[in-house]
């Protein structure tokens, strides 16, 4: 039976390289779908190094570019990059609380039932309802975002312009990743979009686990 249980510990995964293989996964298949030509304003194929760094960029909410967003890459190429910000953001963020539950797991006494504690999560069904939890706190925070944007970028812009402008900003912001679809500068001098954008990426920072908390 010890032998089994070894055996079993010993094969299995550990969360961090699960979570290390979904960002190689996301950032290959988002190199590919950057390096093809519909992904380009010009619709010609953007270099390899080009559509790799940018998908790195975006997954892992670095923020980094070396082609500027508004103008190099078409609305497809710019909502590659926007699926790559959240999925990239939500992989983090679930990542980091099953690191936590990890580390709870191979703690002792006191330490794991205080790290557990402080997740709120006692047995399988609350690792569940964690990611649940997680996912409906990005959601909820990008929508709300999202929207007060949209309802702002109305007042000079058309209405699908508008609610794409307000989606694309909130995700980004929310998962701290500062890719700019329009030209943020502009709206430099803006003070409603700067506090909706700065509340956003303070969400994002703070997590979920720490919103339960308060």
């Amino acid at each position: 039976m010890e032998k089994g249980g070894l055996k079993s510990e010993k094969n299995s995964i550990h969360p961090s390289l699960v979570l290390a293989y979904i960002f190689l996964g996301l950032i290959t298949l988002g190199t590919f779908a950057l390096w093809l030509p519909p992904s380009t304003a010009s619709g010609k194929e953007s270099s390899f190094m080009t559509a790799l760094f940018t998908a790195t960029s975006a997954a892992t909410g670095t923020g980094l570019i070396v082609t500027d967003t508004v103008s190099y890459w078409s609305p497809f190429g710019q909502q590659v990059i926007l699926g790559l910000i959240q999925l990239g953001g939500l992989a983090a963020l679930i990542g980091f609380s099953v690191f936590l539950l990890t580390i709870a797991r191979h703690s002792t006494g006191e330490e794991k039932f205080l790290l557990r504690e402080s997740m709120h999560v006692y047995s399988g069904k609350g690792i569940a309802g964690l990611v649940v939890g997680v996912v409906l706190y990005a959601l909820i925070a990008e929508a709300a975002g999202a929207w007060f944007l949209f309802r702002h970028f109305l007042a000079d812009q058309p209405q699908p312009v508008a609610l794409w402008m307000g989606l694309f900003h909130s995700i980004s912001a929310f998962n701290n990743a500062g890719f700019d679809a329009i030209g943020l500068a502009n709206y430099s001098a803006d003070s409603v979009v700067n506090l909706v954008l700065a509340g956003l990426v303070v969400l994002g920072g703070i997590s979920f686990i720490a919103i339960v908390e308060v």
